[in-house]
């Protein structure tokens, strides 16, 4: 596809791409410097009157707004599809405060009392749009979280640290002489430290290596607190500040509010979309920490000023019940959105629990057909060799025959060693029932460990299941795979003498272990841990005395997701291995490995 020239081409940052190119941001950053430079030292030199002083901080917020309505725009076509109602918030508040600073710079000029209360109200009515886009950004980074929670904390914190500034500028602003002037800058102020907060709570759920964006908006927070709190200190004070001073916060504020949209993102980039949504449950609210120490410091701050201001009081004790109801409402929203994120992590579970049973069925019918089909074979090649011998008794001369009957009785007794391994690996890979007790389970594996160690000196085998352990088929094959796999290592790989298994359960989970009197040092196969895996746990090698080598595998351990499945008998409390939902199999299913469940 070819780019037309209107097109932004995107740079990457991290893993992200920006719409905006290296050399347009950079150069807009100079440019807003060189400019800000400008205004500033002009702005020092106009009168110090009230309609000079409106006048010069519109025409000082003019540039850098006229380019952010560019950019909001730009931003708002090419970032992602979630991005794009928080662009449509934010170019909604900028277009608005470049209204309401046209109102302000006309009503200057003309000295029309109507136009600053247009300019006031525009001026106003855009700091809750732009409270509003945050809220929406909150959305977009939010993952499978639920909005209903950021929208609770935005309300709580908006009235919780909205309140100081409240009780703070209340009355100075009754009592001044141009209210009007500073009523956009207290509405601003009240809603400003909420805002500075979702701010803060949005950073932290961007990548490390990619928080540009979100740290100018963080910083844009903080410059509009600095800039509202001079403009109004300047208003209250009868226009008594220098205005190098409240320029330089302006064009401050203005440059950065340009900047959140040069550098807006191509591709979102929240780090919730990549976990898992057991990692997306909150920990623990910052804010109600926040509330516990301000309200009842603002309670005595009211106390003391009762005289001053009958009204604090009331007004405290209002906010903290607001913010008592807020926090309850936001309880009963986690607690459905906990249980909605664990409720998905069940379903997860559910669906890897299945999709295991398949791997393991499939796994397990292919090994035994392959093993029945190696063995039929070496019967098969026994039996026509047999007859190929009586066919050359009958056929040749005698002498003939006895020559080609003792080569082929050597063939027979070396076909017959064959078959014989091929029937133990036969037995090695059948798998016994879950028959709900220990028999079936505990004979395969003695059947297993005699083969291994028949012949062999002082060979002994011990083989302990748990008699209360309830496992379904998919479970007892895993189980037996890994004690199986166990006690080929020892026999064959640590040539031991000596092997004891033990099947139990600890904790809810379900524990193999395997020791052997091998020779030290030999590490067993690597496909124990993949089978452990399988069963969601794992497997490690322990070395307790020099000889002696114990491999113990712990299934299911606890904290696993179960998903509602029941533990074995007689176990604590927690999550067991069962990998069929409804409870265990009467037997293994059928070769071919379809399991009906």
């Amino acid at each position: 596809m070819t780019r037309t020239s209107s097109e932004p081409v995107p740079t990457t940052i991290g893993t992200a791409s920006l719409i905006q190119a290296p050399r347009v941001r950079w150069g807009m950053v100079i440019a807003a410097v060189v400019v800000g430079s400008v205004v500033v030292a002009v702005g020092s030199a106009v009168p110090e009157t009230t309609r000079w002083y409106v006048a010069t901080l519109a025409l000082a917020a003019a540039p850098f707004a006229t380019a952010g309505l560019v950019l909001a725009t730009q931003a708002r076509r090419w970032a992602p599809p979630s991005y794009r109602p928080f662009w449509t918030r934010w170019l909604a508040a900028s277009a608005t405060a470049y209204a309401g600073g046209a109102a302000g710079l006309l009503a200057a000029v003309t000295d029309v009392s109507a136009l600053y209360g247009l300019a006031a109200a525009l001026l106003v009515a855009a700091v809750p749009l732009w409270f509003a886009a945050g809220v929406q950004m909150q959305r977009a980074q939010g993952g499978r979280r639920a909005v209903s929670v950021d929208v609770l904390d935005a309300l709580t914190a908006l009235v919780v640290l909205g309140a100081p500034a409240v009780l703070v500028v209340a009355e100075p602003l009754l009592a001044a002489d141009q209210p009007l002037f500073a009523l956009p800058f207290v509405a601003s102020v009240v809603l400003v430290p909420g805002g500075l907060y979702l701010s803060l709570r949005n950073l932290r759920l961007v990548p490390p290596g990619e928080r540009t964006t979100q740290g100018i908006a963080t910083a844009l927070g903080a410059a509009f607190a600095l800039n509202l709190s001079v403009q109004i200190a300047h208003v209250l004070s009868d226009f008594a500040l220098p205005m190098g001073v409240l320029v330089a916060c302006q064009v401050l504020n203005m440059a950065l509010l340009m900047a959140v949209p040069l550098w807006a993102h191509r591709r979102p980039t929240s780090v919730l979309d990549e976990l898992a949504p057991e990692r997306q449950v909150r920990g623990a609210d910052p804010l109600a920490l926040v509330s516990a120490a301000l309200l009842p410091a603002l309670g005595v701050l009211a106390y003391a000023g009762r005289d001053e201001r009958p009204w604090g009081v009331p007004f405290v004790i209002g906010v903290a019940a607001v913010a008592l109801a807020l926090g309850s409402a936001r309880n009963l929203a986690l607690r459905r959105e906990t249980d909605r994120l664990y409720g998905e992590v069940a379903r997860l579970a559910d669906e890897r629990r299945q999709l295991l049973v398949r791997m393991v069925d499939a796994l397990e019918a292919d090994r035994r057909r392959v093993a029945v089909e190696l063995h039929a074979q070496a019967v098969a090649s026994f039996a026509a060799l047999g007859a190929v011998e009586d066919g050359a008794r009958l056929a040749l001369a005698p002498d003939a025959a006895a020559a080609v009957g003792v080569a082929l009785a050597e063939a027979r007794d070396d076909l017959r060693t064959r078959a014989e391994s091929l029937r133990r690996l036969l037995t090695a890979c059948q798998v016994p029932p879950a028959d709900g007790h220990d028999g079936a389970l505990a004979s395969a594996l003695r059947a297993l460990g005699a083969d291994l160690l028949d012949g062999r000196a002082a060979g002994s085998l011990d083989v302990v299941v748990d008699p209360g352990l309830e496992l379904d088929w998919s479970t007892t094959t895993i189980v037996h795979r890994i004690a199986r796999e166990a006690m080929l290592d020892a026999a064959h790989g640590r040539h031991a003498a000596r092997i004891e298994v033990a099947v139990g359960e600890r904790d809810g989970a379900v524990v193999v272990a395997v020791t052997d009197d091998g020779a030290a040092g030999s590490v067993p196969s690597a496909s124990l841990a993949l089978v452990a895996e399988l069963g969601g746990g794992s497997v490690v090698v322990e070395h307790p005395a020099p000889e002696l080598t114990v491999v113990r595998a712990v299934l299911a351990a606890p904290g696993a997701p179960t998903g509602g499945h029941r533990p074995a008998r007689g176990a604590a409390a927690g999550p067991t291995l069962v990998l069929v939902p409804g409870g265990r199999h009467d037997g293994p299913p059928p070769d071919g490995g379809d399991a009906r469940r």
